[in-house]
């Protein structure tokens, strides 16, 4: 609808031209103000107030841009409008922190000699394991199997030899020691095994076995040259060993055969002229004196299955010695220089015949805390 200004006028309202400069032809005219000069048009059901003066330049904003305006203020401003913390409060805070740096600082403090004494702890660990390592590959190993089948062969050949050259004893009255050194190892009631025909075999291979426990056994009887001096020298620090505490012995002994295993590699290694002549001399020495005891239980011919006996004896210990594992042997019923007494007629009696075979550690030098029986001995049970 178009508007009328002469109706405005002739309606109570009068129209204000107002005149504005423009930038070329000097002035415009604005739009027209609408004033309102006469209210008796107004009606008592309308009270609300007429504004004096419409313009469509300063008519106020609608609800929704109020609303799009009030949402345009930034997180940042609204932060910086919001109340800052108390001052003490931050003191505290600070003074917290303060105190678990300190504390952590200690605690710090109080685990760096903890850490040292277990890196030291671990490179002496590591050390000890690369020996053992190192040992592993360099010295002989044997499995408990090995051990025990060669034992077990040994027992055989002996028993076997006894059985073929001693089974017809002579009277008791017949068998008379002559002066072998050897003597020692024959018992006190040899005469009771002469008694009966079966007995006296045993008579034998228990002898024999005491001649290979004390005379070859850990005697370095295959080292040449070398055999007096190592023999000395071991049963010197094999003394001085027995008699430490059990708890630093374990030690020492594994160290002490650790010792015999690489000696008995460097001998084996750069063996000279005279090895071969000594080692036979000494099985030859062994030989004679075992001779001298057994000669007048039989007139066989034996000496030569006898020197195979004190060779694989002999071989077996060389074999032991290469190791770092300990190998030794019990008699139970008997130590060294032992007298048995005579038997009473119609008594039983636990004889022993073969020791038993003791091992302590690993061929690798682990475990010498243990010591446990590989083999056991041979007792056999007589009624005289």
């Amino acid at each position: 609808m178009m508007f009328n200004p002469l109706g405005a006028l002739s309606n109570g309202f009068n129209i204000v031209w107002t005149h504005i400069a423009g930038p070329s032809s000097g002035k415009h005219l604005r739009p027209p103000k609408i004033e309102i000069k006469n209210q008796a048009h107004s009606t008592n059901r309308d009270k609300r107030p007429i504004p004096s003066v419409l313009d469509p330049c300063d008519a106020p904003a609608s609800p929704e841009v109020i609303k799009s305006n009030a949402s345009d203020t930034s997180p940042a401003d609204a932060s910086r409008e919001e109340p800052s913390l108390p001052v003490s409060s931050l003191i505290d805070q600070l003074n917290d922190e303060r105190k678990l740096r300190a504390e952590a600082e200690t605690q710090l403090l109080q685990l760096k000699p903890k850490l040292r004494a277990f890196q030291l702890k671990w490179k002496r660990t590591a050390r000890e394991l690369d020996e053992l390592q190192s040992q592993a590959l360099e010295f002989n190993q044997l499995t408990d199997e090995e051990l025990k089948d060669m034992t077990t062969q040994l027992r055989y050949n002996i028993r076997n030899f006894a059985l073929q050259y001693f089974s017809d004893p002579p009277s008791p009255d017949r068998f008379t020691p002559k002066g072998s050194k050897y003597d020692r190892y024959v018992p006190s009631n040899y005469k009771s095994y002469l008694e009966q025909p079966y007995h006296c075999p045993q008579l034998v291979e228990k002898f024999l076995w005491r001649v290979l426990v004390y005379d070859v056994f850990d005697r370095f009887l295959w080292a040449g040259d070398s055999a007096l001096a190592l023999d000395h020298l071991w049963c010197l620090l094999d003394s001085t060993t027995g008699v430490q505490s059990q708890t630093t012995r374990p030690e020492a002994l594994r160290k002490l055969h650790t010792w015999r295993a690489r000696t008995a590699k460097l001998v084996l290694e750069h063996p000279s002229e005279n090895d071969e002549p000594l080692n036979l001399g000494a099985k030859e020495n062994i030989v004679n004196e075992i001779q001298l005891v057994l000669s007048s239980l039989s007139k066989a011919a034996y000496d030569g299955e006898l020197h195979n006996i004190l060779g694989d004896a002999i071989e077996m210990d060389r074999v032991i010695s290469s190791q770092v594992a300990k190998v030794s042997w019990r008699l139970p019923n008997e130590e060294e220089h032992e007298k048995i007494p005579e038997a009473l007629p119609g008594q039983e009696q636990s004889v022993v015949i073969c020791p038993d075979m003791l091992k302590r550690g690993k061929s690798n030098g682990e475990d010498f805390e243990l010591e446990f029986v590989l083999l056991p001995g041979t007792q056999l049970l007589y009624r005289w």
